[in-house]
């Protein structure tokens, strides 16, 4: 998207309080945020949603097997001592 650089002649507040006198801080603050304007979903923005979300499940998914295969391990390990 292409903007001329020219300050808004009112001020805006945005949710996290800063002010924005254009529309690249706007632009910033949604990027920052990981939002985007209404007419910007596009298809290719979706799946870039969708993937960013699968792979965030994948590592906690991963993240959470690593731990019940060590705590396996350890278990294992612990309970030979004692026998």
């Amino acid at each position: 998207m292409t903007y001329f650089n020219k300050q808004w002649t009112e001020e805006l507040v945005l949710p996290d309080g800063t002010i924005a006198v254009c529309v690249q801080d706007v632009d910033r603050y949604l990027r920052a945020n990981n939002l985007s304007v209404a007419g910007d979903y596009s298809d290719a923005f979706r799946r870039t949603v969708r993937y960013n979300r699968e792979q965030a499940l994948r590592k906690d998914f991963f993240a959470e097997f690593i731990n019940n295969y060590k705590r396996r391990i350890w278990n294992a390990t612990n309970h030979k001592r004692t026998s």
